[in-house]
């Protein structure tokens, strides 16, 4: 369906999807900027956060797609997409994944 200025509007059921996610991203971001925490630079921190919040609506998305509410288990969506989002570089020495 189109608007009156000619642009496409989404799904009803899209609208559904990103509002419900809007509800859990406090908690996704807080999760985010918890697990940053250690970074030196403000700009690693913020793309770190992005990129959590990123990785969470992909992953909101596909679980909806599959028919599961995402929204009733946060924390741990939070938990696994920041554990994703965590680059290499970005883990002190002492406490990166592995060692």
């Amino acid at each position: 369906m189109t608007s009156p200025s000619g642009a496409c509007s989404p799904p009803a059921g899209a609208e559904q999807l990103q509002a419900a996610f809007l509800l859990i991203l406090p908690r996704i971001q807080t999760h985010a900027r918890v697990w940053s925490r250690h970074l030196a630079c403000p700009g690693l921190k913020d793309d770190f956060v992005a990129e959590a919040v990123a990785l969470a609506w992909r992953s909101f998305l596909r679980l909806a797609q599959r028919g599961r509410d995402a929204s009733q288990f946060a924390s741990a969506l939070a938990s696994l997409v920041v554990g994703r989002s965590a680059p290499a570089a970005a883990w002190p020495a002492s406490s990166a994944p592995g060692t």
